[in-house]
């Protein structure tokens, strides 16, 4: 699955909640794949992990040795102390854009970041009780949502180095160059 099902007949994201473009665990929560013949006997323990694609380069990174630093930090961690069985989790929270933060207890999202989602307030999951996001939790859990707020409030106004272009600018007329052998 690329990131949950599409919404069309025929696809399903099963008990989660949510599709493809979603916040909810149906359109973030895949499944990833790693074989390390030296770490075999540790996979068991991954299942649970929240970890993505940014982490990917700090992993592989500790694990040729390269302690060379980039001119800007990752987003990332390196999980390698998980893969090795130094560990057995590796406690983070995690940004999922458009406001939503999640970390293995909780996930927050926040209301407005997500149009499609038409949320009428902050929504808390808690994973312990309700795995499969269908209660608000946010009443009695303020200390949780304020810090998972701050979080998500700090990706969410990140400014980038260069201006985004809007989605599909540019594409009437565009013409792929001759070494890219596109086929249809």
């Amino acid at each position: 699955s690329d990131n949950g099902p599409a919404g069309i007949p025929g696809s399903s994201s099963g008990k989660l909640r949510g599709r493809k473009f979603d916040e909810w665990d149906g359109g973030v929560r895949v499944p990833a794949v790693f074989y390390w013949k030296k770490a075999e006997n540790n996979y068991e323990n991954l299942s649970s992990q929240v970890t993505g694609f940014v982490d990917i380069v700090p992993t592989l990174k500790e694990l040729v040795g390269d302690k060379s630093r980039p001119k800007r930090a990752y987003d990332g961690i390196s999980i390698l102390p998980l893969l090795t069985g130094s560990t057995d989790c590796i406690d983070r929270n995690f940004y999922l854009g458009c406001g939503a933060v999640v970390n293995k207890d909780y996930k927050l999202i926040r209301k407005g970041r997500k149009p499609g989602l038409n949320l009428p307030q902050d929504f808390l999951v808690d994973y312990q009780t309700d795995p499969y996001e269908k209660k608000n939790a946010c009443d009695g859990n303020e200390q949780i949502v304020k810090a998972l707020f701050q979080i998500a409030v700090k990706y969410d106004t990140i400014t980038p180095c260069l201006p985004e272009v809007p989605y599909g600018k540019g594409r009437e007329g565009f013409k792929a160059p001759v070494e890219w052998k596109v086929t249809r």
